[in-house]
């Protein structure tokens, strides 16, 4: 795993070591947060898009 570019090794070790001991713990509330904010992102990119503003 460590030739492919942008892997952090030393996070990938610790993610398996913690689901295989069980003690992994999901941040619900933060992943929430990410999804209702790339939602409204979403959401705005859409609108500009049919208002004739997008530029990117």
């Amino acid at each position: 795993m460590a030739e492919i570019t942008g892997v952090r090794s030393e996070l990938v070790a610790r993610f398996k070591r913690e689901i295989k001991e069980k003690t992994y713990k999901v941040k619900s509330e933060e992943i929430a947060d990410k999804i209702a904010q790339r939602l409204k992102e979403d959401a705005a990119i859409t609108e500009s898009v049919k208002q004739g503003r997008w530029t990117g």
